[in-house]
């Protein structure tokens, strides 16, 4: 997966999911960490470095990375 993909949303890049269901999990995650630096509000980012740490077993990163989805998504409802 390219970072800049995902970065900026690029719909002609591969799909996060794709590269998760690699079970390369841990290319996964570095992959939307840089994602996230370059776009701190792209939520898709956030969502697939979750379910990486998650299947990591890394439990307190992937809580941290929901929360910030969940922070994503009230602001995006209320206009922020």
């Amino acid at each position: 997966m390219n970072s800049e993909c995902l970065a900026y949303n690029d719909p002609s890049c591969v799909s996060p999911c794709s590269v998760l269901n690699q079970n390369n999990y841990e290319a996964s995650g570095l992959d939307a960490g840089n994602a996230i630096q370059r776009n701190p509000r792209y939520r898709q980012a956030f969502v697939l470095r979750a379910d990486a740490y998650r299947k990591l077993g890394k439990e307190k990163e992937a809580a941290a990375d929901a929360e910030m989805v969940r922070r994503l998504n009230e602001d995006e409802a209320f206009g922020k």
